[in-house]
């Protein structure tokens, strides 16, 4: 976070900040004193925050992850949500903004205005999930269908934790949410002369 602090006291062109929670590709889901961190830091320098919460509703082992509702306070803000990543409906894709701090705020008004306008010129393709969407989310069973979904996800991240952890030569880190996982090599690990030896010829090919 003092990096991040320093990048941008150094550098007057940033004008946001995106978080995205839980973290694609490394699984990471931010805690709260973090999340109000980036907050702070957009005060200080009159920035906007940017929260990608696709996966805001899959998280497992513990890990709760935040909206930008819960921790937005005065800042201007804007959420992307979407429909892809906890429904099991291929083809579905469905995503929506949400802005906040939006009244009083004449520059980020101009700048959500821009938004919107953009998109309406576009031919809209998710009218099924948008007239589906309200009935998957406000059924009584869908609190369960997310929880039983994090849980089968959960036990999969601890086995690849319990495999992984063990393995010398790489940095792992275990997942709180998302479908990911991130495997980094120390130094050294790797080199351009390694190669894999591949006995099926057409593999190989």
């Amino acid at each position: 976070m003092d990096d991040l602090y320093n990048k941008v006291k150094f550098n007057p062109n940033i004008v946001g900040i995106l978080i995205i929670n839980p973290d694609n590709p490394t699984g990471m889901v931010y805690p709260i004193d973090i999340l109000k961190r980036f907050v702070a830091i957009a005060k200080e320098f009159d920035l906007l925050l940017i929260s990608d919460e696709i996966y805001v509703n899959v998280t497992y082992n513990g890990a709760r992850a935040y909206s930008l509702a819960e921790y937005i306070d005065d800042v201007p803000g804007i959420a992307l949500k979407g429909l892809s990543k906890e429904v099991p409906w291929p083809g579905s894709r469905c995503g929506w903004a949400k802005f906040y701090n939006r009244i009083g705020n004449r520059e980020f008004d101009k700048l959500c205005t821009t938004l919107e306008n953009s998109k309406m010129i576009e031919v809209c393709s998710t009218k099924l999930p948008q007239l589906a969407i309200p009935k998957i989310m406000g059924d009584p069973r869908y609190p369960a269908h997310l929880q039983a979904n994090n849980d089968k996800i959960g036990r999969r991240s601890k086995l690849i934790t319990d495999i992984l952890m063990k393995c010398e030569g790489i940095y792992f880190n275990p997942t709180s949410g998302a479908f990911y996982n991130t495997i980094v090599f120390r130094e050294g690990v790797i080199n351009d002369k390694q190669t894999l030896r591949i006995e099926d010829p057409e593999i190989k090919r």
